[in-house]
């Protein structure tokens, strides 16, 4: 186990690669033979085709610190396998192994954050409400298990009772900042994405049965004032969240633009999942007022309603519904409208309050939180809680003396630039995870106003988008399955990547090579000299172009059948329909 000092505690694990067995012994029992490596920590244990893999961070780097702690963010994971090679496996066995080990690995390059002595997945007031016992546990022990991204893989470690060398990792985003206004402080950001209903984008909409919804994400704002190291600190925190619009839908990927929105006619009990979601948000973080920012109109206009029609049906008092057609009202870069929302929630926001305390005692608490979203969760989203976390950073600031009251965060030109940036950082954060791509509209949440670059560049990243969608985020869907546990491999089980051959698979194919055939000699007969083709080339040209227009047209009206779907969930549903 190993300390922010870097001390290992004088022990070390062996572990059986044959049996599988985990010890803790003294660090003596190394023997001279054994090359040591530096490790900053250990992840955990997955199980795939080959058997156990051992997840330990072998590179760091330090995001940043306040008061005595230190936040790292992994940068490099290795994945350590028990079996010293993969002869034992069949050559299908070898090639799902290295599917699996890539999906494993683009989970960790998602960014995993960490702490040795910080919690990172508690806010600064669910800290503060520990009993004192609570706060004598170690980390993982009091880990908010929503954003315990590793707790599947430490399973075996906690069953052993190695507690001492858990270490709970955070997938989201972290940001540390010194800062200077009226008096120095530190500006601590953390966004928590949950692991509960994880995946991304168009493979993950609205909410299961256990009222988990897609896209949740926890996001602190924290001011820290501790001028002494040895006095305790001044903590003020801001909180708020976001998540899919909480109804069975979806938007299943079929080669368009913007596949359009369903209710699933057949779902669950809506209202039950719609209850246990706001029951658990309620008695989290107090009073809710949902910001749905979905068009009024349009594909939009049906979740829209069913939104507002099941949170009235519900008729919870701590639940509040606020519609803002943010594209409606904000059209032609009109986002200084967005003065409109904030009066609609000016009462909301003086009721919340944010979380404060001084000297060890807690002086005032949040009393409820926004949850705002819109269909993706991001970057309406990002612009609309910029809004609220710099109207309550405006107030914190004030009351810790660090402004004067007349001042506001636009009179200081670099902090301000900072936060902007800060806020941008997050939406590109919290947007890669989900959509694969930086986010949408950061120009003005960089700058304060939208400009052609910023349009550019978002257009850029929705074409990137669109390709991520239809073919590569079946592969990450299934990567966030494995991951949280959601799939367990079971190496006697027939592999889920071969695909089941029938008329359809034969048709797909056909049509693939009939559309890159026909393009490519259209664009031979267009192109060569005349006299290469002879006098029927612009002919036989037309028909080539002809041809790939209508094989072009045949896959996009069956485009469900040409994009990456993800594979496990299905693989994992008809295990457990054969046992």
């Amino acid at each position: 186990p190993r300390s922010a000092s870097g001390d290992v505690g004088g022990k070390c694990l062996i572990i059986d690669r044959v049996t599988g067995d985990i010890v803790c012994e003294a660090l003596d029992r190394i023997t001279d033979e054994v090359t040591p490596q530096l490790v900053y920590g250990l992840i955990g244990v997955i199980k795939l085709v080959a058997g156990p893999y051992l997840l330990v961070i072998t590179d760091r780097e330090l995001v940043g610190r306040f008061g005595k702690f230190e936040v790292y963010k992994a940068t490099r994971v290795d994945l350590v396998s028990y079996a010293r090679n993969l002869r034992h496996l069949t050559d299908q066995q070898s090639r799902d192994e290295q599917i699996y080990v890539a999906m494993v690995r683009n989970i960790l390059d998602a960014g995993l954050y960490f702490s040795y002595d910080y919690d990172l997945t508690q806010s600064a007031q669910r800290i503060a409400s520990f009993t004192p016992e609570a706060q004598t546990k170690s980390l993982w022990a009091r880990a908010d298990h929503r954003f315990f991204w590793n707790s599947h893989l430490v399973k075996d470690l906690v069953q052993r009772e190695l507690h001492e060398w858990i270490l709970p990792v955070m997938i989201g985003f972290v940001q540390i900042q010194q800062c200077t206004l009226h008096k120095p402080f530190d500006l601590v950001f953390i966004s928590r994405r949950s692991r509960f209903r994880p995946g991304v984008r168009y493979h993950c909409r609205g909410i299961d049965p256990q009222g988990h919804v897609a896209n949740f994400v926890e996001t602190e704002q924290l001011v820290w004032v501790q001028p002494n190291v040895h006095d305790p600190p001044t903590i003020t925190s801001y909180v708020q969240i976001r998540g899919s619009i909480p109804l069975y839908w979806q938007q299943r990927v079929c080669l368009k633009y913007a596949p359009k929105p369903t209710i699933d006619p057949y779902s669950q009990d809506t209202q039950g999942s719609m209850r246990k979601h706001f029951g658990e948000v309620t008695a989290l973080y107090g009073d809710i007022v949902c910001i749905n920012l979905v068009n009024q109109k349009g594909v939009e206009k049906t979740l829209a309603e069913a939104f507002k029609e099941h949170v009235a049906a519900i008729a919870d008092p701590k639940v509040r519904y606020v519609a803002f057609d943010f594209h409606k009202e904000c059209r032609k870069m009109r986002y200084d409208r967005l003065s409109l929302l904030l009066d609609q929630v000016a009462q909301d926001v003086r009721h919340h309050r944010y979380f404060r305390q001084t000297d060890g005692r807690v002086v005032d608490e949040q009393r409820g939180v926004f949850r705002t979203n819109c269909m993706d969760c991001l970057d309406r989203t990002n612009v609309v809680q910029t809004l609220f976390a710099r109207q309550s950073l405006n107030s914190q600031l004030h009351d810790l003396g660090l402004m004067a009251s007349t001042e506001r965060i636009e009179d200081h030109k670099e902090f301000d630039n900072f936060l902007k940036d800060l806020w941008a950082n997050n939406a590109d954060a919290c947007s890669v995870q989900y959509s694969g791509t930086g986010a949408l509209k950061t120009d003005y949440t960089r700058t304060g106003k939208r400009s052609t670059q910023g349009a550019l560049m978002d257009g850029y990243n929705s074409a990137l988008r669109y390709y991520l969608n239809n073919f590569c985020h079946g592969h990450t869907q299934d990567a966030y399955d494995l991951f949280v546990g959601n799939f367990v491999v079971d190496p006697s089980a027939p592999s889920p990547f071969v695909a089941k051959k029938d008329d359809r698979t034969a048709f797909k194919s056909v049509l693939t090579v009939t559309f890159a055939v026909s393009v490519i000699v259209s664009l031979v007969h267009f192109l060569a000299p005349k006299e290469v083709l002879g006098e029927k080339k612009g002919v036989y040209g037309v028909l080539w172009a002809a041809l790939s227009v209508f094989s072009f047209h045949t896959i996009y009206k069956n485009g469900k059948d040409f994009v990456d779907m993800p594979r496990l969930a299905k693989a994992a549903t008809a295990t457990k329909k054969i046992a």
